[in-house]
């Protein structure tokens, strides 16, 4: 009889002391290998305020003696009341972590949980203990995944990582993954079902009209049984977005997770969009189950975390100099990004859209390009998050490649070019190949938003050029 026990839902129930006080903690998941095991702890009492993310800073160290590479790290994130999608709850306890374990066997983890004055942006000196769960440790036990490589759920595959060559390979089956879009639409997140979400200004997406959300009704017709909804049947039209693409062979999608003063000025992680240090966490809880679902499908995330209208906005919110500084409220989203979405099997951290171009007209000092020199900052930054090798990339403004990829050229952190190009795809695709490999560090290469946005990529048939 075939074992169906590594695919049961195991729930352990942990009681754990903390300043000479109890304090509970779960861990949930199915406890195999390539799927994401959740920790959950209760802390003080706190709710979506500047000094909750700045203030406090959980991470979980995972190490295994069994295999190479043998240990992780992983941010955690304030969850609220621990069901923030389903309650739209902004306060509570619960502090939140997720692994994705690489391999069965035996994990041990310990926890940290310290406190300090703007510690998760500037983690030295002022740092004590919060107390509750801190110096917690223990052991996870992870079954081998049965391995399935003609399946779309990436969870039967293994995490795609960046292996230094012109594709993204799935560290389970080893097999490397070819992109087929989707590029649109860039602000797939202005969703109506979404909380906390509203147009602020954008008015360049006229096919839905100033102050007005998607609400994905045609893709109602896809939707599934047992689909994750939240909130007595919210999220349907977007989750059946996902099983559509995996009917046709769609397996990426493009999206801008923060566009304030960009185009549609409609997707932030934020509750509010003039207020870039407190986090909305029933929103991206939300988030987080589309994206798990879209990944359940078959389709990457390719997260753009800025566009080129806003690519130096934290800069000049923080008041710190635009073209050279990293500012504070950009580590913070960064860290916030990658601790709530990081476990995912599917993700790539695109720096932004159009970064770095060259001679940028607009007056406003969040639209200045950022320098080859940030944007390494940037590259090396997320990577220090982001234990699992995540790939990290940057969108060009067409043709300006030499200007904006030239000086990243061999550079570790940085993984390759979303290229975008109105001419000579195939060429540019093969010189930047090559020049990544002399440079002694391969890069991988897709093509996003050839020939602008409205016409994508277009047949030979219908364009010889």
């Amino acid at each position: 009889m075939r074992n169906y026990i590594g695919l049961l839902v195991v729930m352990a129930s942990l009681v754990l002391a903390a300043c000479g006080a109890a304090s509970k903690g779960q861990i949930k998941g199915e406890m195999i290998a390539h799927r994401p095991v959740t920790f959950e702890f209760s802390g003080p009492q706190l709710s979506e305020s500047r000094e909750t993310f700045t203030d406090y800073v959980m991470v979980v160290s995972f190490t295994t003696p069994y295999k190479s590479p043998n240990n992780y790290t992983v941010a955690g994130y304030f969850a609220a009341d621990g069901n923030a999608a389903q309650s739209g709850a902004s306060s509570g306890t619960i502090w939140r972590a997720h692994f994705t374990p690489p391999s069965s066997g035996t994990w041990n983890y310990k926890v940290s949980f310290k406190t300090g004055p703007n510690l998760a942006t500037t983690p030295t000196g002022g740092m004590e203990s919060a107390g509750y769960f801190d110096g917690e440790t223990g052991t996870i036990n992870i079954t081998e995944a049965q391995l399935d490589p003609s399946a779309t759920d990436f969870s039967k595959k293994g995490m795609l990582v960046d292996v230094r060559g012109r594709y993204l390979q799935f560290n389970g089956t080893q097999q490397y993954w070819l992109k087929t879009g989707a590029g649109s639409p860039e602000n797939m997140l202005a969703y109506a079902d979404f909380d906390g979400t509203y147009d602020a200004g954008g008015t360049n997406f006229p096919a839905l009209g100033e102050d007005q959300l998607h609400e994905f009704e045609p893709h109602l017709r896809d939707v599934l049984p047992g689909d994750p909804t939240w909130q007595d049947g919210k999220g349907k039209a977007i989750l059946g977005i996902a099983n559509y693409y995996e009917t046709v062979g769609v397996n990426a999608q493009y999206i801008v997770s923060m566009n304030i003063e960009g185009d549609g000025q409609d997707v932030f992680p934020y509750v509010s969009h003039t207020d870039p240090y407190i986090f909305d966490v029933s929103k991206l809880d939300q988030w987080n189950i589309v994206f798990s679902h879209f990944n359940s499908r078959g389709v990457l995330i390719d997260m753009l975390l800025t566009e080129t209208e806003n690519e130096s906005i934290f800069e000049a919110w923080d008041n710190v100099a635009v073209g050279t500084d990293f500012a504070d409220s950009r580590k913070l989203y960064y860290r916030e990004m990658v601790a709530r979405f990081g476990h995912l099997n599917g993700i790539v951290w695109n720096l932004g859209e159009e970064n770095g171009v060259v001679g940028n007209s607009g007056k406003d000092p969040y639209r200045q390009p950022t320098s080859a020199a940030q944007r390494l900052q940037f590259a090396k930054y997320i990577a220090s998050l982001d234990s699992y090798g995540h790939a990290i990339v940057h969108h060009n403004w067409p043709d300006a490649e030499d200007e904006t990829y030239g000086p990243l050229l061999g550079e570790d952190a940085f993984s390759g070019i979303s290229l975008q190009a109105h001419y000579d795809y195939a060429a540019k695709t093969a010189k930047w190949t090559q020049r990544a490999k002399d440079a002694g560090r391969g890069w991988m290469m897709t093509v996003d938003e050839p020939l602008g946005w409205e016409f994508g990529a277009r047949p030979d048939s219908r364009d010889a050029d």
